[in-house]
């Protein structure tokens, strides 16, 4: 087994839930949302936690990429958007990113 990086800081399960739930108590007061844009990947499971809590069943993903080769970081490239319905008229107010 390999060492952690100096850099790492891990976090267990329990304090990861708790984190994210503890975040959408505080966005509660910043409210109301009618939806959720989440980045896949790194973004589904605390969207998902938030939406929960928020009582929010509209989640949309925007998949992005910048990793190419997995070790450079390269041009950020939208792979998919969000829904334009999503946005609407109102130019996205009330969607949580």
């Amino acid at each position: 087994m390999q060492p952690l990086p100096d850099k790492a800081f891990p976090v267990s399960w329990d304090q990861f839930h708790r984190d994210a739930r503890a975040l959408s108590w505080r966005l509660a007061s910043a409210g109301p949302f009618r939806a959720i844009l989440c980045i896949t990947r790194g973004g589904l499971v605390p969207a998902a936690i938030i939406a929960r809590e928020l009582e929010l069943r509209l989640i949309d993903t925007i998949c992005i990429a910048s990793y190419h080769e997995y070790d450079k970081q390269g041009q950020l490239q939208t792979l998919k958007g969000p829904d334009a319905s999503l946005i609407g008229a109102d130019g996205g107010k009330g969607v949580l990113v």
